[in-house]
């Protein structure tokens, strides 16, 4: 099979997974939700993200069932239509992935370059941040803290070294409005959001013609933010207080959103949805997690039973392209040459004979150097033919391969890779077939051989 059938494979049945699991988690995060279990949505489309990234359908398909079975045996096989269409899927599909990359490389150095002229913050700022990580019980040192003219508001950045960016007037704000940029910002932190991101952004980059993808992209940033928001009003300990900071702090915000970083607030319009939220969550009683964790368990085997009923689908699908493109040729006989006979008498000089056992006129032997295999003798008789055909392994190597005649006459053909001959037989008696290595290496030989008329 060729290899880009099996990557089409992977991809398509990746995609259909992950919007299968996007669709339907999606309606059951919402009633979850509305049943107390509050921010729950960010969880299940984090899992949905896992599954446009990780072949989870592929491996199953291809390394649990029988490959018998699917698709009636036909399921990765190959005709010359869907090896022309997958050749171009994967042509299409690593030109987007490419562009998809070039695009995601230059977001990620520009934003890089807005934090290239980073300063220290004052000393009184510092303090504060360093007592907001304290409450939070993030170690020291864990995030840093750094300022810049190029934000108005401040932002979380780097995955690996974490960093809040606040605006270089930072003396402008009040305490009150620093400390609630401080813990936004921590609490998106405490949520691995950038991680996160960057693999939205993966996910994005492979599965860029799924519109679905798309979606998930932005609900994942909508709810990230929503249970930001959750956890922040719980830290600030008055959602009042922290909707009016959203509010004061909205204002001159910057409409383009940085992809590898986390922002405290955003537009009038999803700010005021953000708000809404908060306000509609205060009225839910928040439920135990670990109810929730046990339906989500339960809700997942269903799941999980129309994605294989999906591939199935799908499986019947490929099998009845291969029926209707599969083209049955008949293959054209192989014509043997005509090859020259030797004729030798007696043994060979300086070499070792060994009686060699068969098995239904079939002579599969790994003959040494210097050695003559012989079968037993088998009876012909004369104006007969013996048909013989073999495979020589390595293919460069020269072997004598013949009959011995009843009176102890050789007649034999000294051949390389492959041979069929027909030896017209003028005795009768026992005859035998032999295999003589003139090589300095050990040489498979695998003979056959038929009695005629």
């Amino acid at each position: 099979m060729q290899w880009t059938i099996e990557w089409m494979t992977i991809i398509i049945l990746t995609s259909l997974t992950g919007s299968i699991f996007l669709g339907i988690w999606v309606f059951i995060g919402w009633a979850l939700e509305r049943m107390g279990y509050l921010d729950i949505m960010y969880d299940i489309l984090q899992m949905a993200v896992f599954f446009f990234i990780f072949p989870v359908t592929y491996l199953i398909l291809k390394h649990v069932c029988d490959p018998n079975e699917l698709g009636k045996g036909t399921m990765f096989l190959q005709t010359k239509q869907i090896l022309t269409f997958s050749s171009w899927f994967c042509l299409i599909w690593l030109v987007g992935v490419g562009i998809m990359s070039v695009a995601g490389t230059c977001a990620f150095l520009s934003l890089r370059k807005r934090y290239q002229a980073n300063a220290g913050c004052n000393e009184k700022t510092k303090e504060l941040f360093r007592k907001v990580c304290e409450e939070m019980h993030i170690p020291e040192g864990k995030v840093r803290l750094s300022q810049t003219y190029k934000v108005n508001l401040s932002e979380l950045t780097g995955a690996l070294y974490p960093v809040v960016v606040i605006p270089d007037e930072s003396e402008a704000y009040t305490e009150e409005e620093l400390r609630i940029m401080f813990v936004h910002e921590l609490n998106h932190y405490r949520q691995k959001d950038i991680w996160i991101r960057y693999f939205m952004l993966f996910a994005l980059m492979i599965n860029f013609f799924n519109p679905t993808v798309w979606v998930l992209s932005l609900l994942l940033h909508k709810y990230g933010e929503y249970a930001c928001d959750s956890k922040s009003c719980r830290d600030v300990g008055s959602r009042k207080i922290y909707c009016k900071i959203l509010f004061q702090l909205s204002d001159g915000q910057q409409k383009k959103r940085p992809y590898f970083s986390a922002r405290l607030a955003e537009n009038g319009q999803k700010l005021t949805r953000r708000i809404r939220r908060m306000e509609r969550n205060r009225r839910y009683k928040r439920r135990s997690p670990g109810v929730a964790a046990a339906l989500c368990a339960g809700m997942l085997f269903g799941n999980a039973a129309m994605v294989y009923a999906a591939s199935n689908s799908m499986i019947d699908i490929y099998a009845s392209w291969y029926d209707h493109t599969v083209v049955q040729e008949e293959e054209t006989p192989q014509v043997f040459k005509e090859l020259k006979e030797y004729t030798d008498f007696g043994p060979s000089d300086d070499v070792i004979e060994i009686e060699a056992e068969v098995e239904e006129n079939q002579f599969p032997q790994t003959v040494k150097p210097g050695h003559v295999y012989k079968t037993p003798e088998f009876p012909a008789s004369s104006g007969g033919i013996i048909h013989l055909s073999a495979y020589i392994d390595p293919r460069d190597k020269m072997v004598s391969i013949g009959i011995i005649e009843p009176d102890g006459t050789k007649r034999y053909l000294n051949q390389t890779d492959s041979l069929y001959h027909k030896f017209s037989l003028n005795q009768t008696g026992d005859y035998r077939i032999f295999v003589e290595n003139h090589n300095a290496v050990e040489v498979d030989v695998d003979a056959g051989w038929l009695v005629g008329k």
